[in-house]
């Protein structure tokens, strides 16, 4: 199943999935989109090798909606796919315009609209699918994350607490404090969170990927309790590095690789589990730093 693959980063993956064999769940809030990509899938690739079904991942009805239908697919055992694609996303390039606008919450809300899609929406996402894949023994959840994420790029306080951080719930505190010192301006002082002009991104992908290995920790801890060493469920981040796409930084879209390239990278991660464990973050198919 791929999440926001309305779009080419999660429609790539999704049909070089359908390519290789896999059957395809393509989810996007555009139903119109994703029903047309589903239908295209299919007339390349074969009858009930893909199917649309709408989801918002910023809303936990949608979501509720989504695990409902798939406990109805007798195909799913637990009710879950064997891969789970968290790939929607946004990124907001002016922060101070999109602040502006009449109804966003200004900076506040920037930040927390930024995180209830690339961090909570994906969080939610794994809780909801991670207990079937416990029960069943094997499973693969990929969080589309990005090097602007790394602790390295944001400012050394933040990065600090967030290596820090032992608990899912401490990290929603702390993003939630985040996210409401940004209304008396750039927040740490000293040149914000990230040099950048988008530091919500920034900001959220790290939280993605510091949940990325708290829940993957949790799956191996939760194995080990109930006997279960050979449990073979991974959860991991990767960041497609440059991809030409809307997101892509205008100084990198010359030496930005093709969506399909990207995707490439993706179906390794997914078709490879003793090259690629779980509780990592990857790039072009190497280990990189959190």
């Amino acid at each position: 199943m791929v999440t926001g693959a309305n779009r080419v980063l999660g429609l790539a993956p999704a049909e070089l999935l359908a390519e290789v064999g896999y059957r395809v769940i393509l989810t996007a809030r555009n139903e119109e989109e994703g029903r047309a990509h589903a239908i295209d899938i299919e007339q390349r690739h074969g009858q009930g090798r893909c199917e649309f079904v709408p989801l918002d991942v910023s809303q936990p009805e949608s979501i509720h909606t989504l695990m409902a239908h798939l406990k109805q697919d007798k195909e799913l055992r637990e009710g879950v796919p064997h891969l789970w694609i968290n790939n929607a996303g946004v990124c907001v390039r002016d922060e101070d315009e999109a602040a502006a606008v009449e109804g966003s919450g200004g900076r506040e809300g920037v930040y927390r609209r930024t995180l209830d899609v690339n961090a909570w929406g994906p969080v939610a996402m794994m809780e909801a699918c991670l207990p079937g894949m416990q029960k069943r023994g094997f499973g693969c959840v990929i969080n589309i994350s990005s090097g602007d994420g790394e602790l390295a790029y944001l400012h050394s306080l933040v990065a600090k607490r967030l290596r820090q951080m032992k608990s899912m719930g401490t990290l929603r505190q702390y993003a939630n404090r985040v996210a409401s010192k940004q209304e008396q301006g750039p927040w740490p002082k000293g040149g914000g969170l990230a040099p950048v002009a988008w530091p919500a991104y920034c900001f959220s992908k790290s939280v993605l990927n510091t949940a990325t290995r708290l829940m993957h920790a949790q799956t191996q801890e939760a194995a080990a309790e109930a006997g279960r060493t050979g449990c073979r469920l991974r959860v991991l981040a990767l960041c497609p590095g440059d991809v030409a796409t809307k997101m892509c930084d205008e100084n990198a879209v010359d030496e930005a690789m093709s969506p399909r390239e990207a995707a490439l990278d993706v179906v390794w991660a997914a078709l490879h589990p003793t090259e690629c464990p779980g509780g990592f973050f990857y790039r072009h198919r190497r280990v990189i730093p959190w």
